[in-house]
């Protein structure tokens, strides 16, 4: 028997509806498979096909919904405490329902400081308050909030099956995971290799107990002679030596020093002898940290047996007095572990050398394949010598990691395709080309998603091909930097880019619904813009126009496409979107936003300089709908 959940909510706030769907459905697939046949939750959400038919009486049907289901979701925000239906009709069922049954469950969570809202309804537990409602939130933390929405929900469920069967233990994911309070602890179960698509999504064993999964001295090899120095301090001397000024120079005693096998922040394993000294400039002693990584790296995969790409450990590099030479610099090379579901750097109680590469491949499923025969949305791990020593191009094409999207990875495969390079180009030619069609277009639909500012979307391709301009097998891949630390490596993420395409396309298609199709310039500025001479283009002497644009309801069957154009008085710039992109994936590019930025040239023996915007939809190359902007540009 299914357990039906009426989602109560005003249409205006229905994004968020939407993004607890696809989190729900998430946690569900996580589970065992006769887990997920005992929860069978269902939403009833009168957006959804079938919920409310046409011709049946409005108030009845969603009383009825209500009286037949086994509690209420709440979406509490200034929207819902003014909807005269809401408060008038689904409240006082929803109470009413929860008077005659003790066991009808009632989940309420604040979108934004709502006011008014019904007293009895305040009474029960939500994963927030008014006080710090999703609105004002980070996209990490209100995701984390629905998160522990969501397992709330799934453990009530769980709990009351539990209860119902009589069972003592019930395996859950999502009872192992603290997601409030920004500390996750993730159970990792058995996998399954594909033969046509290498990774599974991770398959529990019915037979796993419900406790958490350490590394333990049982599972690992023995710990090897401590060849290492772990320390307490290592985030406040990172962020102290690198985001301050004057750059701050440490002593060896300035690190507080710990056995590894009690909490530290930071493990040296390495140190590199500089010929530098206090007196190189800034400039100086950052070229020589970059060239220090190649070193870094190779020592900690020969220390461990591992590359830190392979592990939930990152590198980076403090800068110390040398203790006997006073005027010279030492680097010292320094393992950062880092929270396996959201990348934070955290304390940990163990050495790296204490985990093999073996435990590693067969915790996180990792599957050696090969650059060709990477599909969308696939996830790996970036090359060792992305930074280490030896041969990209071989590791690229005989070592390359891919693991599943649940598990933390540092890129996932957007677009594959065959790229065939012009005979008379040179390779820097083919490179720049791979390059701007990887990332313009994805950057612009991506540009106003809450993750734009650290997302990279890049290339790989086998080099070899394309220096001898044979066919080529290449891959848009999407990575992730670290806006808080700015790590020099690429962080492990455990989200993937593809369901956040998938999750935004559901949204606004859901809002597009029964409206007019239609393509708009949001913001058409009503005052002059700036506007760059070449002299100062070249100096990097200016500042850009962000502009928004939506479309609504497109029809993207056959050819489709929207194009955006730019106009002023020494250049033109285009950008064509294929609507039908991702149609193999499942995601519709009907409705969509983007944000595009703009820098505009001022052509000073011109009279009169002019900016002109104009999006078009296209369709079978003909124009079918367009609006255009034209504003003056003023050279200030």
């Amino acid at each position: 028997m299914s357990n039906s959940f009426f989602v109560c909510y005003a249409r205006e706030d229905y994004e968020y509806v939407a993004s607890f769907q696809v989190e729900l459905q998430n946690q569900i697939n996580e589970q065992s498979k006769n887990l997920r046949e005992l929860l069978k939750i269902e939403l009833k959400i009168d957006q959804t096909p079938g919920t409310i038919n046409l011709g049946e009486k409005y108030k009845d049907k969603i009383e009825n919904i209500i009286e037949n289901s086994t509690g209420a979701i709440l979406f509490l925000s200034k929207n819902f405490s003014n909807s005269q239906f809401i408060n008038e009709i689904e409240i006082p069922k929803i109470l009413e329902k929860k008077k005659i049954d003790s066991d009808y469950l009632i989940l309420p969570i604040f979108i934004d400081a709502a006011k008014n809202i019904n007293k009895e309804i305040l009474t029960y537990q939500a994963p927030n308050s008014e006080n710090n409602p999703l609105k004002e939130l980070n996209g990490e933390l209100r995701k984390l909030i629905i998160k522990k929405f969501v397992k709330d929900l799934v453990d009530k469920v769980n709990n009351k099956k539990i209860h119902t069967l009589g069972w003592t233990k019930f395996l859950s994911l999502r009872n192992l995971i603290i997601v409030f309070g920004l500390l996750s602890i993730a159970l990792f179960g058995l996998r399954n290799i594909n033969e046509n698509n290498n990774i599974n999504e991770i398959v529990f064993s019915d037979s796993v107990e419900n406790e958490q999964v350490e590394i333990t001295q049982e599972n690992i090899s023995a710990i090897v002679d401590q060849q290492t120095t772990c320390i307490t301090n290592a985030k406040t001397l990172y962020t102290s030596q690198w985001f301050e000024q004057p750059f701050v120079y440490f002593q060896d005693k300035d690190l507080d020093k710990v056995d590894c096998n009690n909490y530290h922040d930071g493990e040296v394993f390495a140190k590199f002898e500089s010929t530098l000294t206090k007196q190189n400039s800034g400039v100086e002693v950052f070229k020589e940290y970059e060239k220090t990584f190649t070193y870094c790296f190779d020592e900690f995969k020969y220390l461990s047996g591992y590359s830190p790409f392979e592990s939930p450990y990152i590198i980076e590099i403090i800068v110390v007095i040398n203790q006997l030479n006073s005027s010279t610099l030492d680097y010292y090379c320094t393992a950062l572990f880092l929270d396996e579901t959201n990348g934070d750097w955290i304390e940990n109680n163990q050495s790296f050398l204490s985990i093999t590469k073996d435990y590693l491949y067969e915790r996180y499923g990792y599957y050696v394949t090969s650059q060709q025969f990477l599909t969308v949305g696939t996830c790996g791990i970036h090359p060792f010598t992305m930074y280490g020593s030896g041969s990209f191009e071989e590791e690229l094409i005989n070592n390359l990691l891919t693991v599943s999207c649940n598990e933390p990875h540092s890129f996932e495969v957007l677009d594959a395709f065959t790229y065939l390079p012009s005979e008379d180009k040179s390779l820097s030619f083919y490179e720049d080309e791979l390059g701007d069609y990887c990332n313009i277009i994805y950057n612009i639909l991506y540009s106003d998603f809450p993750n734009y500012e650290n997302t990279y979307f890049r290339y790989i391709a086998n080099p070899s091909t394309l220096k001898n301009k044979t066919e080529t097998i290449a891959q848009c891949i999407v990575i992730e930097g670290d806006l808080e630390y700015d790590f020099w490596i690429y962080k492990k993420k455990t989200r993937s880019v593809i369901e956040e395409f998938k999750k935004r396309s559901y949204q606004l298609e859901a809002l597009g619904v029964n409206k007019d199709s239609k393509v708009e310039i949001v913001n058409c500025p009503l005052e002059p813009v700036s506007a760059f001479t070449e002299e100062e283009i070249e100096s990097g002497e200016f500042t850009t126009y962000d502009f928004n644009f939506q479309w609504i309801n497109l029809d993207t069957s056959k050819s489709s496409l929207v194009k955006l154009n730019f106009y002023d008085a020494g250049d033109y710039t285009s950008y064509e979107i294929d609507l039908n992109k991702f149609e193999e994936n499942e995601i519709s590019l009907s409705s969509w936003t983007v944000n595009v930025p703009i820098r505009w040239e001022y052509v000073v023996e011109q009279e009169n300089n002019f900016g002109e915007v104009v999006i078009e939809y296209i369709k079978d190359d003909s124009i079918i709908l367009t609006e255009s902007c034209n504003f003056e540009l003023v050279n200030y």
